[in-house]
């Protein structure tokens, strides 16, 4: 029987063979002749084998050795709470962690983490963990507001499986870790600016509320009050999301 490998972990040493039959065949890596691996889109020769659990390939052999395999990268941003995702290789793990926090849907929280990986060119996140708490608004006119802050933490990473329809080649993996450091370094820079302009307006505030009330305990009191809402509201810590962990 001759057929096309549709999937190979070669992590796990275990995919599936689509038989020119039309069936799938289940393939592990002590079945291969002359191979120490199997790549997807590779054309196979084997013996099938009906078995309780399904149909299985033995004794497979390549039918061509000089097909070039390269990298096929899913389609879209994968997100998961575990440390791995049926189907793909994890074939760079950053040293950073990425997080994520919204309120209201949760699903924003996971759209948001998967933005954030993608910005920093990887294709998935994995370890993924959630938490929430709640947060409180007073001065709406309406009383004091209570809602939920979905909270997501994990690490980003290349996902990707070895194809003769890939496109990116194992010796040109791109250094991620060293683009993330360099977006972390300009983060720290924003953040760092906003905080000098808030600093600036805070005094501002509060110098002209002490002048405004005469350097009175009570005027004193209100502009130190003015200024830190005013330095909480113009202050922005652009980071946050992004730490590194090793």
């Amino acid at each position: 029987m001759d057929g096309s490998v549709s999937t190979f972990l070669e992590s796990k040493g275990y995919g599936f063979i689509a038989g020119d039959d039309g069936r799938s065949y289940f393939v592990h890596r002590s079945e291969l002749k002359e191979a120490d691996s199997l790549h997807e889109g590779q054309r196979v020769s084997f013996s099938e084998h009906a078995g309780p659990k399904g149909y299985r390939a033995r004794k497979v052999v390549l039918l061509s050795t000089q097909t070039e395999c390269k990298i096929r990268l899913p389609e879209s941003t994968m997100a998961t709470k575990l440390s791995s995702i049926q189907g793909w290789e994890v074939f760079i793990e950053s040293n950073w962690k990425i997080s994520a926090g919204v309120r209201g849907n949760p699903n924003d929280a996971w759209a948001l983490i998967k933005s954030r990986a993608e910005r920093l060119g990887y294709n998935g996140v994995i370890n993924v963990a959630y938490s929430k708490e709640t947060g409180v608004e007073s001065g709406t006119g309406r009383g004091t507001h209570y809602f939920t802050i979905h909270r997501l933490e994990g690490t980003p990473v290349l996902f990707g499986r070895r194809s003769t329809s890939g496109t990116l080649s194992e010796n040109a993996l791109p250094d991620l870790d060293s683009a993330a450091q360099r977006l972390n370094d300009e983060l720290l820079a924003m953040t760092a600016s906003s905080r000098s302009s808030a600093k600036i307006v805070a005094l501002g505030v509060f110098g002209v509320g002490c002048f405004a009330a005469s350097l009175s305990t009570v005027g004193v009191m209100i502009s130190s009050a003015a200024a830190i809402i005013c330095y909480t509201a113009i202050s922005n810590d652009y980071g946050s999301w992004l730490r590194k962990v090793r």
